[in-house]
């Protein structure tokens, strides 16, 4: 019984885990630009709020670019864009919830807007380590399948040289047969089983010009 498992296919494929990590990525664009719009001192509202948008979608590619090639950025401590992903959402989190700001709040405020950067950023510490491996995972798949594809083509071309070389073997085989086992007149063209034969045939044969 064929049985399609399109659900839990979807859940474990690279896909799964792209739609998430797109929109962690257009979460931190707008974190990014909210703090660029607050932080920026530019008299245009309008160009304020362009530069922060630009500059925004400007990391949060950069960020996404990384994630695909982060294993290039890779050194002896293993630290890549995951890490460095999680680090710094913590710290736009923190840092749009104005945590570091001295306004004398009670610990609770601290404690849940701590905790809220923490756990946002634990998940997309997550979700981008996963990202990564999913996609790492994908290649290695498609780098297999392009070498089997490869061998398969190999052992098909081997396969049809072989069969090619049977059959000359089976034409020489069959040359070699004849030649040990006929013995053609060389005047008729009869074929006599022996050799004694032949020399018996050929000074009787009416084809030897020594007969005629």
């Amino acid at each position: 019984m064929n049985i399609n498992y399109k659900l839990e296919d979807f859940i474990t494929s690279l896909r799964a885990v792209t739609i998430p990590m797109l929109l962690l990525i257009m979460a931190m664009t707008i974190k990014v630009t909210a703090l660029f719009y607050r932080d920026f001192e530019i008299p245009n509202i309008q160009f304020k709020l362009f530069a922060s948008v630009l500059l925004a979608l400007c990391v949060a590619l950069t960020l996404l670019t990384t994630s695909v090639n982060s294993y290039l950025l890779k050194g002896k401590n293993n630290f890549g864009f995951p890490e460095l992903f999680a680090i710094s959402s913590v710290i736009v989190m923190l840092l749009v919830f104005k945590v570091f700001e001295d306004d004398g709040k009670h610990w609770s405020w601290y404690f849940e807007r701590i905790f809220l950067s923490t756990f946002l950023g634990s998940i997309e510490y997550i979700y981008s380590k996963l990202f990564v491996k999913k996609y790492n995972e994908r290649r290695l798949n498609i780098d297999n399948t392009l070498r089997l594809e490869e061998v398969q083509a190999n052992y098909e071309k081997v396969q049809n040289e072989l069969q090619e070389t049977k059959k000359e073997l089976d034409s020489v085989k069959h040359e070699l047969f004849k030649v040990q086992h006929e013995f053609p007149c060389r005047h008729c063209g009869k074929v006599l089983k022996s050799i004694s034969s032949r020399k018996k045939h050929e000074a009787s044969c009416k084809s030897n010009p020594r007969n005629k």
